[in-house]
């Protein structure tokens, strides 16, 4: 299983190799230099006959890229290495690894080292570079918790960081961060030299654990920021390359294993969902299993009036379950909608959306999903309310339960939070409806995804999976990461059908934490496979290619 880790996890699980295991900062230094060198000669055999460029900073990231440079003048490459600031200003590890890599020079080597304190030399402005390795700042950059304009608009909220009397008297002003140093301006220099030169040269662009200007836990790009066309991740993938700009900015993601074990990671450590994950979990049918023991899923969705219609949403719904393998699946919709239904989901088994019917229905079945389409009029929202109290609070009825949708909304308009059990739940918003069921500007959720998430599941003992171009899924004890998405997934209905997927793996007896995980990645596959027969693939498209995803 590959782990994925915040920066803070990353620094402890250095420190406590360090310290605890006794590897010190040098060897750790010098076995990512050489993992770097051998991902670099694996990947481009050809890479003796070009020339590179190697700027480093002044920490150990910029450590990193010295030791990749005495490997790579070994090897008799043409390269030019730009150190940031005068070598006093160095930590000591890096000045002994510039002092060796100095003695290739003597050698007759094609290598040129030049000592950047003022501004980046003009020489390597106007030079031609196959490869740009960026080994400027690494992990252990964050300009701030808030970037520059996001404003703070909110009272004191449980999910913030708190704030005073005084400092709350200036709501509505951004939160500046401090104007740049001259170091800052020269570290933006260098960002921008590698970016010019690599759209002048077309260059590879190979950034050193993460691209310098990104913050390694949001993703969010501060300031000018490396485009990336491979990272190379050192020890472990991190949170940023996966949310906001970081999944543009961080290119082609690959791992060198530099001896970190993962027996120093948190307990709850991020898991980055794969086909092999999925494979061990994915549930089987019996050989003696019949309709009423191989998943039965009650889908309480859909609504229709006289302006509009919902009912698609029900549908999708279904499909989801139907097409992941649940083998009875009974839907409550409006008794007016019925002929339309049978038409499109013959499969499925009708009822009204009478309270006690549902109630009886919760009985029958082994999972539900509760939600999309259903409706936020007034009328549907007290009933939404209604069934969710009941659904939630009565221990008899308890089972796996998905929140999706309009039960979302209902939650956040009704202020249900504090009023529900949430166990064997999971709550399934994207990021609007996260912000709403905080209470929080969808700014912040931006900002701070995990740590919101974490707060989120751990005060309300919930299971809770955050939609995006990253999937998050969070209990109090499992944490993961289902990337395997694209941009097709943005579109009207998808989140239905993943909600039907969910209650229908965990109907036929997945751990819901794990059915959520499972059926976001298949979900990532079927679009990929969809999106290679149409450019927009709707999300009935996708749903009729899920038992495919799941059969190979």
């Amino acid at each position: 299983m590959k782990y994925i880790v915040t920066p803070e996890e990353m620094r402890q699980a250095d420190y406590d190799t360090i310290i605890k295991l006794r590897v010190s900062e040098r060897q750790l230094m010098e076995v990512a230099g050489k993992e770097c060198f051998n991902i670099i000669q694996s990947r481009y055999p050809d890479f003796k006959s070009k020339k590179f460029l190697v700027v480093c900073g002044k920490g150990n990231n910029g450590g990193d890229g010295i030791v990749l440079s005495r490997f790579l003048a070994s090897q008799d490459v043409s390269l030019d290495l730009v150190y940031l600031g005068n070598e006093s200003e160095l930590k000591q590890d890096n000045i002994q690894n510039l002092k060796s890599l100095r003695q290739f020079i003597s050698l007759g080597t094609s290598l040129r080292i030049f000592e950047a304190d003022e501004g980046i030399p003009e020489i390597i402005k106007k030079g031609k570079y196959d490869f740009i390795i960026d080994a400027i700042l690494g992990t252990g950059y964050r300009k701030s918790d808030h970037p520059d304009g996001i404003k703070r608009t909110e009272l004191n909220n449980p999910f913030l960081p708190f704030l005073s009397e005084k400092e709350l008297e200036k709501q509505g002003t951004s939160i500046k961060t401090n104007q740049s140093s001259p170091k800052e301006k020269l570290v933006n220099e260098a960002i921008q030299t590698v970016n010019i030169l690599q759209n002048l040269n077309r260059s590879i662009v190979i950034s050193l654990d993460l691209p310098s200007g990104l913050d390694a836990k949001s993703g969010i790009a501060q300031m000018e920021t490396v485009q990336a066309t491979l990272t190379i991740a050192l020890g472990y993938p991190k949170t940023g390359y996966f949310f906001a700009d970081g999944v543009k900015l961080s290119g082609e993601i690959v791992c060198a294993d530099i001896g970190i074990t993962d027996r120093l990671l948190p307990k709850n450590k991020i898991k980055w969902v794969d086909s092999n994950f999925v494979s061990e979990n994915l549930p089987s049918r019996n050989r003696e299993a019949n309709k009423t023991t191989g998943g039965k899923v009650l889908v309480i969705a859909g609504s229709q009036e006289v302006s509009q219609s919902q009912i698609g949403a029900a549908v999708l719904t279904a499909l989801g379950a139907i097409n992941s393998g649940a083998s009875y699946i009974c839907v409550s919709a409006p008794s007016s909608s019925f002929n339309i239904f049978h038409t499109q989901v013959p499969e499925a088994i009708l009822i009204d959306q009478n309270p006690s019917s549902i109630l009886d229905k919760a009985k029958w079945a082994n999972a539900i999903v509760i939600g999309p389409g259903f409706g936020r009029s007034s009328e549907k929202v007290n009933l939404m309310a209604d069934i969710l109290k009941q659904l939630l609070n009565n221990v008899s009825i308890r089972k796996p339960l998905v929140i999706d949708g309009d039960a979302l909304y209902t939650i956040s308009e009704m202020g249900l939070l504090n009023q529900l059990n949430f166990e064997n739940v999971i709550l399934t918003p994207h990021h609007g409806e996260f912000a709403k069921l905080l209470g929080l500007n969808s700014n912040y959720i931006e900002i701070e995804k995990l740590t919101l998430s974490r707060t989120f599941v751990n005060r309300f003992k919930a299971n809770l999976l955050l939609k995006g171009p990253t999937t998050v899924i969070l209990s109090n004890e499992e944490s993961y990461f289902v990337t395997n998405g694209n941009e097709n997934l943005a579109t009207a209905g998808t989140g239905d059908v993943l909600s039907g997927m969910i209650a229908s793996f965990a109907a036929q007896g997945c751990q819901i934490i794990h059915a959520a995980a499972i059926s976001s990645f298949i979900m990532g596959k079927a679009v990929s496979l969809v999106s290679l027969k149409s450019r927009y693939p709707s999300a009935s498209q996708i749903a009729q290619s899920i038992g495919f995803i799941i059969s190979s």
